[in-house]
């Protein structure tokens, strides 16, 4: 399984990034919503974790993009803050769930239950 991952702070994704491969096989990175949709555009990917914000285009154009092409892809948001208007247009985008940095556990923990592994024992 393939995951994106998207945010603007190195540090973030190369943490993230480490978590993850112990889960999944391949993490792509992109540092913005603009890479992000490049590499969405050119690749399959099963799992996508992104930052809400970004330069250049946010995590909220990056999903509302996304969604135009693929409605059922598994799309978490690792954020510092989400406001109230922000919580509305990520249900209605049908955002999978929003996680609050710097805490990773909790999203970890989460995108598991999407390894072909754990798929095989829910069915």
């Amino acid at each position: 399984m393939k995951v994106l991952i998207v945010d603007d702070e190195v540090e973030i994704v190369s943490l993230l990034k480490e978590f993850v491969l112990e889960i999944f096989d391949e993490v792509e990175v992109a540092y913005d919503g603009i890479e992000a949709m490049e590499a969405f555009r050119s690749q399959k990917f099963d799992l996508i974790i992104s930052d809400l914000n970004m330069k250049n285009s946010d995590g909220i154009e990056f999903l509302s993009e996304v969604r135009k092409l693929d409605l059922h892809i598994p799309f978490y948001i690792l954020t510092s803050f989400v406001g109230i208007e922000d919580e509305s247009i990520l249900e209605n985008l049908n955002v999978t769930e929003v996680f609050t940095k710097p805490r990773f556990d909790p999203l970890l923990e989460a995108i598991k239950k999407h390894h072909p592994e754990n798929q095989t024992a829910l069915a």
